[in-house]
């Protein structure tokens, strides 16, 4: 079922990403210098590796305080939820990873190219009703990476479809939970 819904929405954010060239060259440039960004963003994530046998696909949320240093790099504080739900098991899960990362912005033009890293807490939840689930919670170090293109709207706003792949690798559950998350970003310039 995940293979099923990921190509159309990749498509679709790289649509999004891609306007057409009249409206390319409509777009406000970004002035950003020495800004506070407020990030907020929701979207779908997709189970992996020995997750995926657990939980199918979920949706979640979160938001992100930030600080432009220099003039392509974002330095931020990030909180999100992820809730999976069960994947033929009986297993319920949620994932809320509290992360400090690092955005690369890359200038092509009036878009950019976002490359960055995070690291932090990951608090995992699961209940389970099956015969392997038992309710657990445990907080480990996690990590993810991500790519995406950011598109002005406004000389201080934009939007951002991203994709990131996360992991964390807690000892008292039975698997390592990793996952990729597409999410459209809506950035705001303070």
């Amino acid at each position: 079922m995940t293979r099923t819904y990921l190509a159309p929405l990749v498509l679709g954010l790289l649509l999004c990403a891609f306007p057409g060239s009249s409206q390319a060259q409509e777009a406000p440039e970004l002035d950003w210098s020495h800004r506070t960004i407020v990030s907020v963003q929701a979207g779908a994530q997709f189970p992996r590796s020995d997750f995926k046998y657990f939980y199918d696909w979920s949706y979640g949320g979160g938001a992100s305080v930030g600080r432009i240093i220099g003039t392509n790099t974002i330095l931020s504080v990030a909180v999100a939820f992820h809730h999976f739900s069960e994947g033929g098991v009986g297993h319920i899960g949620s994932v809320i990873p509290v992360t400090l990362n690092s955005d690369y912005m890359i200038p092509t033009g009036v878009r950019k190219l976002i490359v960055g890293l995070g690291a932090g807490l990951y608090h995992v939840a699961e209940s389970g009703s099956g015969p392997l689930g038992f309710p657990d919670t445990q907080n480990t170090f996690g990590m993810n990476a991500r790519i995406g293109i950011l598109a002005p709207v406004s000389r201080t706003a934009a939007v951002a479809p991203t994709v990131s792949l996360h992991f964390a690798n807690p000892s008292k559950l039975i698997t390592k939970v990793t996952y990729v998350a597409l999410q459209l970003d809506a950035r705001f310039g303070l």
